[in-house]
């Protein structure tokens, strides 16, 4: 008795058209396959579905088995879309042609939404089944065109600005004008838009802004008369920046007009590019000729005449030992050399001076105070008292001041006549010395500073 056999069949059961299938035989015994062959394996290559049988054979004991090859159509897979898109656009590409779809971005949907920012080449997998084809698609990227606009953007209120464009073959502007250049005439700070198209049909945009500024109302002043050598200073408004022929840039600024008559200033006042002129007139008028006379030498305590000429008013100073200040020719008594000055002006108003100087003989000194050094208060009219000794009048203002030999103050005085008759509190000192302190402010502003002895004698 012989064993029955085991019969199987191992391999591809699905194929693509044109595609071969390997089939193996297992099993013990002899191979009979429905090919006609007898070996372990066969290699199929069938167009159709098709199904194949293996007999075993044991010594008479026989057993089969069967397998079907599948036969599957390759698909022919497209891309459909648009193979041009302009810088920074995207487009849908389209697969067709399979069951499912496997694209070189990853996604596996029929379309995709791409993007690409320069020529990029997109491929699709298109599957059915097993069997799959690859389908292609290229994609150019065109440049957008760089619109550049040119022209005066800034305008004063009515005047009318020319923009250009260029970069690109085509242009609208927001205007409407389908020109390269367009004119325009704001009231308003005003934005232009123009799009711009290339021979590729890839369009930008670019926009300008107009600004539009109001004439300056220009106004400079003071138109008036000035004393010659007087400092004027004169004044614009009506904008934001100014320019004078002089070439100062301030509004106001001080002028020093060089010449008798007119002189005019002229400003230009400007806001932005706008800008207008004004003008202001400075009349010089010639000062007085003033003549002042009377320099002379004179002994202290006498008078001198002095006098100015040229003008209408006159006015002296400084005013000490003159005896009128407001008249032509006053009568000057200086107690120390003096150099007067007078201010003349005329019927303008116009003003200058000049000066007469006075010099003093025997001016005051050090010597116009004396003070003895001693005294016997005994009441017998001979040197009961203790005097100072004044010479002249050049003093202004003196203190006298007498102490003990124990620095106490026994008298002080300001008098110019001061006398002390040796008592301290209504009662008669003791014989004695005595220190004293004299201070004397002059006129001429000297001071006179003594200091020294007295001896009471009884």
């Amino acid at each position: 008795m012989f064993a029955f056999p085991n019969a199987a069949i191992s391999g591809n059961t699905s194929v693509c058209n044109g595609n071969s299938a390997n089939l193996s035989a297992s099993g013990t015994g002899l191979y009979q396959w429905s090919t006609g062959a007898s070996s372990s394996s066969i290699s199929v290559t069938p167009t159709t579905p098709t199904s194949y049988t293996l007999t075993v054979d044991n010594t008479g004991c026989i057993n089969t088995a069967t397998i079907t090859v599948n036969v599957g159509q390759y698909p022919t897979g497209t891309i459909t879309g648009i193979d041009s898109i302009c810088s920074g656009g995207n487009l849908t590409l389209t697969a067709s042609g399979g069951g499912t779809y496997t694209w070189s971005t990853g996604a596996t949907s029929v379309s995709l939404l791409v993007s690409p920012a320069s020529p990029s080449n997109y491929s699709v997998i298109v599957s059915n089944g097993i069997c799959a084809d690859t389908a292609y698609h290229f994609v150019t990227v065109n440049p957008l065109p760089t619109v550049v606009v040119t022209g005066n953007i800034l305008l004063c209120i009515g005047d009318s600005a020319l923009l250009t464009a260029s970069g690109a073959a085509n242009y609208i502007w927001n205007t409407g004008n389908t020109m390269a250049n367009v004119s325009v005439t704001p009231t308003t700070p005003t934005s232009y838009t123009v799009v711009g198209t290339n021979s590729n049909g890839c369009s930008n945009a670019t926009a300008v802004s107009v600004n539009v500024s109001q004439y300056p109302n220009a106004q400079a002043w003071p138109d008036s008369s000035v004393c010659e050598g007087e400092l004027v200073v004169i004044h614009a408004s009506g904008g934001a920046n100014y320019l004078w022929n002089t070439g100062s840039t301030t509004s106001s600024f001080i002028v020093l007009p060089s010449t008798t008559g007119s002189t005019m200033y002229t400003v230009t006042v400007s806001n932005g590019n706008c800008s207008s002129t004004a003008l202001t007139t400075i009349t010089v008028v010639p000062v007085p000729m003033v003549n002042a006379r009377g320099d002379t030498t004179i002994v202290a305590g006498n008078s001198t005449l002095i006098s100015a000429s040229g003008g209408t008013s006159y006015s002296w100073y400084p005013s000490d030992g003159l005896s009128c200040i407001t008249c032509s020719d006053p009568t000057a008594v200086p107690q120390i050399t003096t150099k007067y000055y007078v201010i003349v002006r005329d019927e303008n108003g116009c003003a200058v001076w000049d000066s007469v100087l006075v010099i003093v003989e025997n001016e005051c000194g050090d010597g116009l105070v004396h003070i003895p050094n001693a005294f016997s208060p005994d009441e017998n009219g001979a040197n009961d008292m203790i005097r100072i000794w004044v010479k002249g009048s050049c003093i202004k203002t003196l203190k006298f001041t007498i102490y003990d030999r124990w620095g106490n103050t026994v008298y002080e005085s300001t008098d110019f006549n001061a006398s002390w008759d040796g008592k301290y509190k209504n009662k008669l000192m003791d014989a004695g010395v005595f220190v004293y302190a004299l201070s004397a402010a002059l006129l001429n502003g000297d001071e006179i500073i003594k200091k020294g002895n007295i001896t009471l004698v009884r």
